[in-house]
């Protein structure tokens, strides 16, 4: 905390806006930081416990399944959300991390159990094996800012034919092409969802079926189209 006030005083001071740092006078004051090791389970039992509770959480159900394969794998939270299916073995009984996402810059091979290749099985037909698995088959170009740029994400929508217009990212040293004019009328798809939060019925989601909500949405579209606010 006196680092982070210490250098706003600092970037004050070098804009003219003070002559002082007082974060700096009192670092001899404060208890130095003792760093101790990570608290770890081992016990069993209390091992167990803890599955349970995870086990309890309502979220969702491939978010679920991450959580147990991460415990299966033990691998970094970060190399289970950037899996991708080419990464996989032919028999499913390993798993290949590039490179690239190694922190020691060396291909590392995981063996899979089999729970993992059966948690793994389970995604496959709840996502459809992809992140953009559950676009229409007719689409032919998807519209996305900078969050969407991925490789695996533009891998996959180059494995089904379609375009992806996608803003690159700053850091990039190689950006992607894209259509400017294509990608200008993602601002109008925001206005609308902007002006459908306006109607509480919609924000808050009232109706319980999704053909109801539907046409709930169907409804607002129309005033919002024909009233023009």
């Amino acid at each position: 905390m006196r680092q982070r006030l210490s250098a706003i005083f600092l970037f004050g001071m070098a804009h003219g806006l003070g002559r002082h740092d007082p974060a700096s006078v009192i670092k001899g004051a404060l208890a130095p930081l003792i760093k101790g090791r990570q608290p770890a389970l081992i016990d069993m039992e209390e091992l167990k416990c803890l599955f349970h509770q995870v086990e309890l959480i309502p979220a969702h159900p491939v978010t679920m399944l991450a959580l147990r394969f991460l415990a299966l794998t033990v691998v970094r939270p970060g190399e289970v959300h950037a899996i991708g299916w080419h990464e996989l073995s032919e028999d499913k009984s390993f798993w290949i991390i590039p490179a690239e996402r190694m922190k020691i810059r060396r291909e590392h091979v995981v063996p899979l159990s089999r729970q993992a290749q059966e948690i793994l099985q389970a995604v496959s037909v709840l996502t459809g094996k992809g992140p953009l698995a559950d676009l229409p088959d007719e689409t032919e170009e998807v519209i996305g800012d900078r969050g969407y740029d991925s490789n695996r994400i533009r891998l996959s929508l180059a494995e089904r034919n379609i375009t992806a217009c996608i803003l690159p990212r700053k850091n990039r040293k190689s950006k992607p092409p894209y259509n400017w004019n294509l990608y200008k009328k993602r601002h109008l798809i925001e206005n609308m969802f902007a002006k459908l939060k306006d109607w509480r019925r919609v924000a808050t989601r009232y109706e319980r079926c999704a053909h109801t909500f539907m046409s709930a949405i169907h409804i607002a579209a129309s005033f919002i189209f024909y009233l023009k606010e």
